[in-house]
């Protein structure tokens, strides 16, 4: 059963974001507190915050930084609901990204039901028997999804149209869900884990239309992404066809360049890891070949030229952590994955593991290289306002105890991301960024603004004592809701203690020459 401190806890923020972002304190304080349920808020709606996540060779993704008051009631109905849920998502079994609690032991709350790791496998035993295959994809998805569809796919169109009230929980999870989003009713905001209910509640009403049409479908659904099989092109361009007119019901259509028919086989997975994954480093433990590291990173660098849609370098980087480099090596690797952290977005949070998993075993880490790269990536993407490279730039800046440049921290006025405005007044709090121009955010300081796109800002930077509030008293202490987490420590940037922080500096080499 869905629980409702975990759905708070670890559903609310994207998983992308730094780790210091977090909300188990906030799910902590008020999951089993009836005090805060009661509570009336001073806004009714909220406005999204919005984090750009940048993706290699594609267009920029918006993650939607929920508001922590409009989700707590999102989030309780789903817990509540959730047998009733369970039962409405079981009705067809085409899809295989059904949500399921996660296990105990993993910081989410929702799985799928099948691992993205096994989708090779199945596709393998749906394709055995068939000739062709139609892959399609739902155009833009989440930011299309029209929010009443959700009790249309609940419980039919036509039953919701008819019976419009509460009494349906699609119309209860419909209303919920508009308040985290202004009011809108266009679009889910992707990054919250009951996004992929809902996303699930609504084409599982789909499959459902789609099965009646076509009862020899075979195949699967995965989130919005379709693998329908055949015996004939005939029977796959007619499954195409119902499969547009069911989708326009729901006001959705497919993406016709991720839209196709294919003679079978094709391949099953992705051709190009293949190549890495057989490049033998050698028998040793740890390895102190540089020729080996170059032979290695050249192979990923071809390959990164050949599919720049995809995360080659990230992938690579993840694959060497079998294998332990010293000497010229380390050095040699410690070049490389820098430089793979300058070429391919949304390398540089695997780079940093890297980088603080050979310091703790006594590697050298050239930390003036390592600022340059951080300024070069906060530079480059601040101005195109890609907030998640932006974000683990100065992440890690701050985890390593590298001041930033002042170019790099003149160039954080160029960004509005809310994630980024807490990085640098934290960065700025401990010395790691001095010159912050912060007259932009001392705007931000009102109870108004607890409930627009920065109420991440206007809240921690209350709490933090970072920023001043605009008027006379704490706007957060004048916010019922936002004045109870506030009250009861609840803080959704967790850098560490200060110890820690210590600890980092002293382990860099500007805070030894300082």
């Amino acid at each position: 059963m869905a629980n409702l401190e975990r759905l708070l806890g670890y559903g609310m923020l994207p998983k992308e974001l730094p780790p210091p972002f977090h909300s188990e304190s906030y799910a902590k304080a008020v999951a089993n507190q009836s005090d805060f349920s009661q509570l009336e808020p001073t806004h009714r709606s909220a406005k999204l915050g919005n984090h750009e996540l940048a993706r290699p060779g594609q267009l920029s993704r918006t993650l939607g930084i929920v508001n922590p008051i409009q989700f707590y009631d999102l989030a309780e109905t789903i817990a509540k609901e959730w047998v009733l849920i369970e039962e409405i998502l079981k009705r067809e079994s085409f899809s295989v990204s059904k949500p399921i609690p996660a296990d105990d032991g993993e910081q989410r709350a929702i799985s799928q039901e099948t691992e993205w790791g096994k989708r090779a496998e199945l596709r393998t035993r749906h394709r055995a028997d068939a000739r062709y295959l139609l892959q399609a994809d739902i155009q833009k998805f989440y930011p299309n999804l029209y929010t009443h569809s959700i009790p249309w796919g609940m419980h039919s169109k036509e039953d919701a149209k008819e019976i419009r009230d509460d009494s349906l929980l699609g119309n209860k999870l419909d209303d919920l869900v508009r308040p985290i989003q202004d009011d809108q009713t266009t679009g889910i905001p992707i990054g919250p884990e009951t996004s992929l209910i809902l996303a699930e509640l609504v084409l599982s009403g789909v499959d459902v239309n789609l099965r009646c049409r076509t009862p020899s479908l075979r195949g699967f659904r995965a989130v919005d992404d379709y693998e329908i099989l055949q015996n004939s092109r005939a029977e796959c361009e007619e499954a195409l066809a119902i499969l547009r007119e069911q989708l326009a019901r729901y006001e959705l259509k497919l993406n016709p360049s991720k839209t196709t028919i294919l003679e079978l086989p094709v391949p099953v997975d992705t051709e190009w890891p293949h190549s890495l994954r057989q490049f033998e480093f050698g028998n040793q433990d740890v390895v102190s070949s540089v020729r080996s590291v170059i032979d290695y990173f050249n192979i990923a660098f071809d390959l990164s030229n050949k599919h720049p849609n995809d995360s080659v370098l990230k992938y690579a980087i993840k694959r060497s952590r079998e294998v332990s480099f010293k000497g010229d090596a380390w050095d040699t690797y410690h070049n490389l994955i820098l430089q793979c952290a300058t070429a391919e977005r949304g390398t540089l949070p695997v780079v940093l593991q890297e980088l603080k998993r050979y310091r703790s075993v006594g590697r050298d880490i050239n930390y003036d290289r390592l600022q340059s790269v951080i300024s070069t990536i906060i530079n480059r993407h601040a101005p195109m306002n890609h907030g998640s490279e932006v974000a683990w730039a100065m992440w890690s800046s701050i985890d390593l105890g590298i001041p930033l440049t002042t170019e790099a921290t003149r160039s954080l006025q160029r960004i509005e991301d809310p994630v980024v405005s807490v990085l640098a007044l934290h960065a700025e709090d401990i010395g790691l960024a001095d010159g912050l121009n912060k007259d932009r955010w001392l705007d931000r300081m009102t109870t108004g603004d607890l409930y627009g796109p920065d109420w991440l800002l206007a809240y921690e930077a209350d709490l933090k004592n970072w920023l001043p509030s605009k008027g006379e008293g704490s706007h957060v202490d004048s916010d019922p809701c936002f004045s109870f987490l506030k009250d009861n420590g609840v803080s959704f940037f967790n850098p560490g203690t200060s110890e820690e922080r210590s600890t980092r500096r002293r382990k860099s080499v500007y805070a030894l020459s300082a």
